[in-house]
């Protein structure tokens, strides 16, 4: 029996360096690296593996949910993500989905792998393998543990840190770590979050000791599937350690125990002995440092003094910044600050417990005394880089938020410096992550996707559950370009997902806020998102997101045509985002405070009335344009270029249409886009050329649906005047097949039932030239 074991181990470790050849490809399985022509291509690590499974299906056809299951092991995904990862995949190889020569579709079932693919066994060497063990059995360079020391996620990617010291001094030979999902016995669902959420955590920060490398969740999942299946018995455990070649396994679980939880765990060793550990607390995620401060002293203290990950070294210190992380999820930056200055007096020189008092200055909008602790912090010389990392990231989103962007990217310009030379992708990672929270404020997307492509692509040691829903909730973005509303929600619905499972509330608000800011959901949805968002905010005192939370809520509500809770809403988002200073939010909330003005002059519009507008909306331009904050000018330019048509205006439209497409190009803003091509449509169409106003309105995706619909009803005017009896009895009856807004139906319905049957010309231009786009959106929002 163990003989059959050692057999399918050892092929799937031969099949784990094997080769695919087709074409002017090569795919090497082992470093999951795809070549053409011997020349390296860029792909995700999901796109690799997705590969993998086809070359290896022997031209089989395979279920998607097979390859979900491979290809997402630990992670719950929809059939959205397999669709996009094919469609990748066709992309990379110049592959045709119509046509394919590499990969077939089976509607309904999965897909096929067609090319003919040569497989090459490397040729084992017993020379070469002997050195190849050996080398993997030595203790690695000490220049290589002080490389996976560095991690670091900003404020929006890493809420609680762990230092870790520099291991210059001696070298720790390295264990192999599993952690297993914590087993929740508290018989409260609401806890559920704490199986993959504490186990997550303690995954992340076990990654901080120089002596550990964990276990990936894909790896260990994938190793487990068989082997221990039937249960987690110390036997099976050992037999999995030495299997695996792993050193170190962790099982726990929590029970509430009247007031306080019981957490309790256990910690498997190769020489089949066991620790058991137990902590009684009324924060959960307070255990988590301690946990890794036994592990250190467990396994690494005697060997070197370097090797205690110690956060101070006064343990009441560390016990208070325990306390603090803790509080940030789950009670809020009120209640964690005085923990965090309890700590800095016990030892004034705890490093960690100082960035992080910064991180609970921000939550409560005091950004002075973040940049009094940002100059105490960079100013004096650390040996410890990802505190720098920490401090610059939530530094420079401060700046961001009070509209300095340009002093923002500066900062993490000369932080990306520093960090590229340094060895270690996780560090990377985060900075890259931090760059990426500023694109996205400033609306550069095409800078913005070429930064996640590059985080993407880094090998981070142990790619958490967090680390997955942080990717998640950039990608699900509605302004991205290439993708559609639809796509972008369900990733950030995953992203939500993954934050509320790990107990990560301020994220989990953040995606919310997004989400209630998508188009993809209904009224009511998107209302229900952004009102839990705004609940959680409160309870956690999160000002900066609170005040953009209301903001949002507001301009939702004017949309429904409750302006004057709109008007509060925002008043009240206004006076936050005034006290802290926060510009960007402010220019914002004039925009949408323009917006329900622009409202009320509806539905009898007087000229004098969208002036005003107008004006105000040109002083929010300018706001926007000083903060370099493309969506914000994009956004005023289509009011003030509506509102320019409304006056017929034509000659100063044309002026902001050669903005609009010039910042459309740079950004690469697709979803504004189609916007642009709407009013450009329109005008033409105001103008009779016919055949421009049908290009651009031909070129409007089906997603996003507003624009789309307009077109549709514009294209009907186009067809009338154009007197294209057929073309416009056709279009007419797909029209009617779409599921229009309720508020453009009766327009639609009398373009119908006028243009079915034949009139002259002066009719259907009255009827082509009216009503404008603002009288059909604003209109029924008043009544």
């Amino acid at each position: 029996m163990k003989t059959m074991k050692n057999n399918r181990q050892n092929e799937s470790e031969k099949n784990g360096r094997a080769s695919y050849l087709f074409d002017e490809w090569e795919f090497k399985s082992q470093t999951c690296q795809l070549l053409r022509q011997s020349q390296p291509v860029k792909m995700r690590s999901t796109s690799a593996r997705l590969l993998l499974e086809l070359l290896k299906s022997d031209h089989q056809v395979l279920e998607k949910s097979n390859l979900i299951a491979a290809v997402w092991p630990d992670t719950h995904v929809t059939e959205n993500a397999l669709t996009q990862g094919v469609k990748e995949l066709r992309k990379i190889l110049d592959d045709d989905a119509q046509e394919p020569v590499y990969i077939r579709t089976h509607s309904g079932v999965g897909y096929q792998w067609l090319q003919q693919t040569t497989r090459h066994e490397p040729q084992s060497n017993p020379a070469i393998e002997s050195k190849r063990i050996d080398a993997e059995n030595r203790p690695r360079s000490s220049k290589w543990l002080f490389g996976i020391l560095a991690l670091v996620i900003a404020y929006f990617f890493m809420d609680r840190v762990v230092q870790k010291p520099s291991t210059n001094e001696a070298s720790v030979a390295l264990k192999r770590l599993a952690i297993l999902p914590f087993e929740n016995r508290t018989n409260n669902p609401d806890l559920q979050w704490l199986e993959l959420g504490l186990s997550d955590m303690l995954t992340r920060e076990c990654q901080n000791l120089p002596f550990l490398s964990t276990f990936t969740r894909e790896d260990f999942y994938s190793a487990i599937a068989g082997e221990m299946a039937d249960g987690w018995e110390p036997e099976s455990v050992q037999s999995f350690l030495a299997n695996h070649k792993t050193d170190l396994l962790i099982t726990a679980y929590v029970e509430k125990q009247e007031q306080h939880y019981e957490f309790n765990y256990t910690l498997y060793r190769m020489n089949d002995s066991e620790i058991r550990g137990r902590f009684v607390t009324d924060q959960l995620t307070a255990c988590i440092p301690l946990i890794v401060e036994r592990l250190a002293l467990q396994l690494g203290a005697t060997e070197s003094k370097n090797a205690k990950p110690a956060l101070s070294g006064n343990d009441e210190a560390n016990a208070d910044y325990a306390k603090a992380m803790a509080a940030f999820d789950t009670q809020g930056a009120a209640l964690a600050r005085p923990y965090l200055e309890a700590a800095l007096v016990r030892d004034p020189n705890f490093r960690w417990a100082r960035a992080q008092l910064a991180n609970a200055y921000f939550q409560a909008g005091d950004w002075d005394q973040v940049e009094q602790i940002y100059h105490q912090i960079f100013d004096r010389p650390s040996s410890n880089l990802a505190v720098t990392v920490f401090i610059e990231g939530l530094m420079a989103d401060v700046l961001a938020r009070k509209g300095e962007t340009k002093r923002a990217s500066s900062i993490l310009n000369s932080q990306w410096q520093r960090v590229s030379d340094f060895q270690s992708d996780v560090l990377k990672h985060s900075a890259l992550m931090q760059q990426a929270n500023i694109l996205l404020r400033q609306g550069k997307l095409k800078d913005l996707a070429r930064v996640l492509d590059e985080a993407e692509a880094m090998a981070i040691p142990a790619s958490t559950l967090e680390h997955q829903a942080d990717t998640l909730f950039f990608l699900g973005n509605p302004q991205l370009s290439q993708r559609n509303n639809i796509e972008c929600f369900a990733d950030l619905q995953q992203s939500a997902d993954y934050y509320q499972a790990m107990g990560l509330r301020a994220k989990l608000a953040r995606t919310l806020l997004v989400l209630g800011s998508n188009d993809a959901p209904g009224l009511n949805d998107r209302r229900a998102y952004l009102t839990q968002a705004i609940t959680i905010l409160r309870e956690l005192d999160h000002k900066p997101d609170l005040a953009l939370a209301l903001a949002s809520l507001g301009y939702l509500e004017s949309n429904n045509g409750q302006l004057n809770s709109a008007q509060q809403l925002l008043s009240e988002a206004e006076s936050i985002a005034q006290s802290m200073g926060a510009t960007s939010t402010l220019a914002k909330i004039q925009f949408f405070q323009n917006f329900v003005s622009l409202a009320r002059c509806f539905p009898q519009p007087q000229d004098d009335c969208l002036m005003g507008v107008a004006d105000r909306m040109q002083s929010c331009l300018h706001l926007f344009n000083q903060q370099e904050a493309a969506t914000g000018t994009l956004d005023c330019l289509l009011f003030l270029t509506l509102l320019d048509l409304e006056f017929k205006q034509y000659e100063q439209a044309i002026d902001r249409f050669e903005k609009m497409d010039a910042l459309v190009a740079t950004t690469g803003d697709s979803l504004t886009y189609s916007y642009v091509l709407l009013l450009k449509g329109k005008m033409f169409l105001d103008q009779n050329r016919l055949g421009e106003s049908r290009t651009c309105l031909d070129q409007i995706p089906e997603k996003p649906a507003l624009p789309y619909y307009f077109a549709q009803l514009f294209i009907l005017d186009v067809l009338a005047l154009v007197g294209s009896g057929n073309q416009l009895q056709a279009h007419i009856n797909a029209v009617e097949k779409l599921t229009f807004p309720a508020y453009m139906r009766p327009y639609l319905n009398e373009k119908c039932s006028t243009y079915r049957v034949p009139h002259d010309q002066e009719t259907v231009r009255s009827m082509a030239s009216n009503p404008s786009i603002l009288e059909i959106y604003f209109q029924p929002l008043t009544h």
